[in-house]
């Protein structure tokens, strides 16, 4: 599976709340950085990660879409825009946000994934 598969894979995840699969296209060792979060900034490990995921992902019901994936001269490294579509479902509210994400593979799977959006935009739909 090429690293374009196995980010298309995780979106489909994503988008159906499956955290179990998404998570195994990570390495057990991986870190997921969230630079403009105001809450998470740096989450360390495959099942830390998926704790955090598993509740995120009950909270957010979205469908995500890969726009556009770059691949860097290290052959290990894509960078990719993505966007989502969805609710909050403490809310009701619709949630719409745009992605760039820096995914770094070790064997076959996610080491790292830095990932940039709009958090105003995740905390309005999360305000009643």
């Amino acid at each position: 599976m090429t690293h374009h598969q196995t980010l298309l894979s995780i979106l489909d995840a994503v988008s159906r709340g499956d955290v179990d699969e998404m998570m195994s296209f990570y390495d057990e060792g991986a870190v997921i950085s969230f630079p403009y979060s105001a809450t998470v900034q740096k989450i360390e490990g495959k099942k830390a990660i998926s704790e955090y995921l598993g509740g995120a992902l009950k909270l957010f019901q979205m469908t995500m879409r890969l726009t556009e994936v770059i691949q860097s001269t290290d052959d290990d490294v894509i960078v990719a825009t993505y966007s989502s579509k969805g609710v909050v479902t403490t809310t009701k509210k619709a949630y719409e946000n745009r992605y760039v994400g820096i995914f770094t593979f070790r064997n076959g799977r996610v080491l790292s994934q830095v990932e940039y959006y709009n958090p105003l935009l995740a905390l309005s739909a999360l305000t009643p």
